[in-house]
């Protein structure tokens, strides 16, 4: 999966969902992992508790068990008084069984798997135990150990972490920065990309196509590291998102003057009553407007179809855009408009006045430079992704003065706060 041009477009794909520039060069962002806790059970309690759960709910042990102890952990060097392992040992067999440390020290009793798992707080303690074994006491001792290959292999015997995700998450907090866990966010972000991986168990390829990628953009943003981007998938990937449906016209027939323009937003939280929504959208704007005839023809396509059917035949021979591809792109528009899926495989095609560039899955149509502008990817609206379609048009001879344009387009968005409410403004 590592061809040159894949790679690259993984990066632009990066760089745009996750706005790399705007938060890294403009906000100047800091990784959130660098002010984490500055104690590895802290590092332990943050890693067991995150795996499969989303985050308010490890914030909340962390806070509740804080608050039991009554203690006081530092966010920032130099530490001041570190919280070690042998403190958390102490604090911890002062319950009287795991289920009690649960339900009073974390306020939290879910278990490391639905299938036999045991309690998380279990697994912070147990994970505690082989530090305390390998004679790890601290964060620098931790960073310094030697032996770390011996010491993974006994985390991992822990019931619940013999995945290794928890195991690099631990690393990751506690200081190293070229670590990467290939969780449930980190799959699901690379898998929407690289259509390759079927597998959620190919970590090795996912962690080499985020390795390579912060290679790549290192030299743009020095300040990436692996587990920088890292969180800022985990972020993007689980923060709530909707979708917006924007639809903006100036066509004669639905503004009073050609100059007026309508602006219309509407939100759903759900990607199949957006599409709906859109597919609604299209079928009422593209075909009830002065864009199209009564066969919902665009009439400047129509128009020059004509002119093509009454050149001369040297003329003819020579223009390669025939009346008989420019029906093709009618039909083709038609399905699209009507809800049809379609299948655009054909190279792009051009003359002295139309050009027409079909590429991967979007069309183009220049008529005349300015005359009539399409752009689109509304041909096969069946995956969750943006579409849109934006129409420009100059309307003469007698129907309206200057240019008219429609826009239509979907997108998914992050979205604060969690309430979605639908709107139009």
């Amino acid at each position: 999966y590592m061809d040159h041009t894949k790679i690259n477009e993984f990066i632009e794909y990066c760089e745009k969902e996750l706005d790399l520039y705007n938060r890294l060069i403009v906000n100047k962002e800091k990784d959130p992992n660098d002010s984490f806790y500055k104690s590895l059970p802290m590092c332990i309690i943050d890693a067991v508790f995150s795996i499969g759960v989303k985050y308010k709910h490890v914030e909340k042990a962390e806070r509740a068990f804080i608050k039991y102890f009554n203690l006081k952990i530092s966010k920032k060097y130099p530490i001041v008084n570190e919280y070690t392992i042998d403190d958390f040992l102490k604090n911890m067999n002062t319950f009287s069984t795991m289920e009690e440390a649960a339900k009073k020290g974390f306020q939290n009793r879910q278990k490391t798997s639905t299938n036999n798992g045991i309690l998380k707080a279990e697994a912070c303690k147990l994970v505690a135990e082989v530090f305390k074994k390998h004679g790890i006491n601290t964060l620098k001792d931790f960073n310094e150990y030697s032996d770390k290959k011996t010491l993974d292999d006994d985390i991992r015997q822990v019931k619940g972490q013999s995945s290794g995700i928890m195991l690099k998450y631990l690393y990751m907090l506690a200081g190293k920065t070229d670590e990467i866990k290939p969780d449930r966010h980190m799959i699901g972000f690379v898998k929407r990309f690289f259509k390759e991986i079927q597998s959620d168990k190919q970590y090795d390829e996912i962690i080499n196509i985020i390795k390579i990628t912060v290679e790549k953009l290192k030299p743009k943003y020095p300040m990436l590291t692996e587990r920088y981007l890292d969180v800022l998938i985990w972020s993007y990937m689980s923060s709530e998102k909707v979708y917006v449906l924007t639809f903006k016209t100036t066509l004669p027939n639905v503004c009073n003057t050609s100059q007026d323009t309508v602006t219309r937003h509407e939100v759903f939280e759900y990607f199949e009553n957006a599409k709906d929504a859109l597919k609604g959208k299209i079928q009422h704007y593209t075909i009830n407007n002065l864009i199209f005839d009564q066969n919902r023809h665009i009439r400047i396509l129509d128009a020059h179809a004509k002119v093509v059917e009454t050149r001369e035949k040297e003329l003819y021979d020579d223009c390669r855009l025939t009346s008989e591809k420019i029906y093709d792109i009618q039909n083709l528009l038609c399905s699209a408009f009507e809800d049809k899926s379609v299948i655009i495989n054909d190279a792009a095609l051009s003359d002295d006045k139309v050009t027409i560039d079909i590429s991967k899955d979007e069309l183009k149509i220049c008529v005349n430079h300015d005359l009539f502008i399409l752009h689109t990817n509304i041909f096969n609206i069946i995956v969750k992704k943006n579409y849109f379609l934006h129409i420009k048009q100059r309307f003469e001879n007698g129907e309206g003065n200057g240019e008219a344009e429609l826009y239509i387009d979907l997108n998914q968005v992050q979205v604060q706060p969690k309430r979605i409410l639908e709107e139009e403004t």
